[in-house]
């Protein structure tokens, strides 16, 4: 299944730029222009991966990175913070609000693309665990069912079996 990758920035020739990079390698790119649009249409195509400027329009980044990550549907959504601001407290306010990378413009582009793929492989190992945690828990339901039901059964065929054996002493 192609991965999707949802671009939000105010500033449409960086979008353009990554939309035709992501497009280019493959993937199912869509653009928004500011975190509030981003944010609707996350929630309507749960994407693989976000990129998200810092500073927009409506919602800054961060707030969306927030929200996106508060949402059941998107919080194992891998989500870069793409920014101008450089310094460390910086980049540790972007990881603390929930953004799993952050990097600066100007952008090197193999970087970012690396980057992406490193999130996405993330991305993909999160939902085979959780794949893996599911069936477990329906195959310990199952043995608990099946334990469940075999209990009283055992118990009722023990039964079975001493009324037989008493119908048989009585029979002679």
């Amino acid at each position: 299944m192609t991965k999707k990758i949802l671009i939000v920035d105010d500033d449409r020739y960086i979008r353009l730029i990554l939309q035709k990079k992501f497009l280019s390698q493959g993937y199912n790119v869509f653009v928004e222009n500011d975190g509030e649009s981003g944010l609707e249409l996350a929630k309507n195509e749960a994407p693989d991966l976000i990129i998200s400027d810092w500073m927009m329009p409506k919602m800054d980044g961060l707030e969306f990175c927030k929200l996106a990550k508060q949402d059941e549907k998107l919080r194992f959504t891998y989500f870069i913070i793409l920014t101008a601001r450089d310094t460390q407290d910086d980049k540790v306010e972007g990881i603390e609000t929930g953004a799993d990378d952050f990097v600066t413009k100007p952008f090197n582009e193999r970087e970012l693309l690396t980057r992406v793929k490193a999130g996405l492989r993330i991305n993909s190992l999160q939902k085979e665990i959780a794949e893996l945690q599911h069936q477990k828990a329906i195959t310990e339901l199952a043995m608990t069912l099946g334990h469940e039901i075999n209990n009283p059964l055992g118990v009722m065929m023990l039964v079975l079996q001493v009324l037989q054996k008493k119908d048989d002493n009585d029979a002679i």
